[in-house]
Parts: C-alpha cells; structure tokens; sequence
C-alpha cells in the first residue's frame, strides 16, 4: 500500500490540520520524511513566487513532520532497528536487520537536528513556532526554544504530558482574570473569525480547545449571574414623566 502523500494535498494554500493529522499518523520514517521533502519543495517554490503567507505555513508544516522523524529515528534506536555499519533495505520494513541512516536517506546532520526537535516539550515547540514572524528554518525553533522560560525538571522528562500549574491564590486569581478578559478587548480578539485564528493549531490543541471552552463558557455565564454587576434597566418613559 503506497503510504506517501499526494503533491496534490500540497497545492494552494496547504490544508493544514490535515497534514497535521497525517504527521501524527506517521508509524514509519520513510512516510515522515515524504511529507517533509514535499514540504520542503513547496516551501522552495512559494519562497521563488513571493507567497510568504503560503511559505511560512508549508515550513510549519515541514518543521512538525522533522520533528516527527526525529522521534521516529529515537523510537528505532531504543529499538535496536538502527545502527552504524550494517545497513538495510529501506522499503523493508518486516526485515529483522537493522539500517543505517543513508538507508532512510537522512543525513548525521538532519538526524541531529530532528532529533533536537523531537527532544522541545510539546508546549515549547509550539511556542517557538507561534512566537516566529519570519519564516522558521529547523535551527531557529531549535535556537528559539531554548531561549523560552526554563520549565520544571519534571515537564522536561514528559515532553507530551505538559505539567499542571499550581492553583493560584484567591487574589492572584482574580487578577490573571481581569486582565486576560481585558487582553480580549484591548487586543481587538473578538474580531476575528475563530476559524481565522485556529488555522494555525495541530490537532492536539484543537481538542484541548474543544474540550475546555463549553467550560470556560459555563464558568463565565455563572460569573455573569453570581458576580458581574446587574445592568442598568430601561425606565418607563411614564415614570420618567412623573
């Protein structure tokens, strides 16, 4: 079964929650690593056409199927599937022996820096791309990650598992509230079409995001009843006369 991915989900403005998917479904190197190269190539022809938008959103796309091999290539090195000096058939993938990386046509220097990809927490990953203006190259997410807060020991070591922050106290609380509410208006949010600004999320985050809004809207309706301060009624216009 041909596993590679058509150049045609690359053409236009790239679907990008569905390749986002497909990365995610990537079990072998091999499939990883075509979505990259035709990425990749994409990215090279929107860059000589002068289509930034199209070229930044292709290099994302390029950057999550890197990551992706370099997680793949860490799985085969835990699993004895890699090696040094032996090789292998890169199509056959039932053979017991192991390969080299110009079996899976990687370079030592690719290999390094997917895996160094690989290696970002989940949330700093994300972060680094979001935080990019430019169009992002494998070392500045590399580069620009390790610029980002330093998390806790134990965030580190569970990469997909992002830690829970503690509870902030009462006062702090209502705070971060006021002023994330006012980031709304201030930054003139409300404005744009939610499918506008979720175009950028993997998947991953589009659950979270379904799964805790209908939260968030249930917590700010009992806030609306319980806290927020009653609005001003309309007066009759006949008790105005009186």
């Amino acid at each position: 079964m041909n596993t590679t991915t058509p150049i045609s989900e690359f053409t236009g403005l790239v679907r990008y929650d569905a390749m986002c998917k497909a990365i995610a479904e990537c079990a072998h190197v091999d499939e990883a690593m075509d979505i990259r190269d035709k990425a990749k190539a994409l990215e090279v022809y929107m860059h000589q056409v002068n289509n930034r938008q199209a070229e930044q959103k292709v290099a994302r796309i390029r950057l999550r199927a890197e990551r992706k091999v370099g997680a793949l290539l860490e799985e085969m090195k835990s699993n004895g599937q890699r090696d040094s000096g032996n090789g292998g058939n890169r199509r056959s993938r039932s053979s017991d022996s192991t390969v080299k990386l110009s079996d899976l046509g990687i370079t030592k220097n690719q290999s390094s820096k997917f895996q160094k990809l690989a290696a970002i927490p989940v949330e700093d990953f994300e972060a680094a791309l979001a935080k990019l203006d430019e169009v992002p190259s494998t070392q500045s997410v590399i580069d620009k990650a390790k610029k980002l807060p330093e998390t806790a020991p134990d965030k580190a070591k569970k990469r997909d598992l992002p830690e829970t922050p503690p509870p902030l106290p009462p006062d702090t609380r209502a705070l971060w509230l006021w002023r994330h509410l006012k980031d709304f208006e201030n930054e003139k949010f409300l404005a744009n079409e939610p499918r506008a600004v979720c175009e950028v999320l993997s998947p991953e985050m589009r659950k979270d995001l379904a799964r805790i809004t209908p939260k968030v809207v249930k917590w700010l309706h009992q806030f609306l009843r319980e806290v927020a301060p009653p609005r001003p009624q309309k007066r009759d216009r006949k008790e105005l006369v009186q």
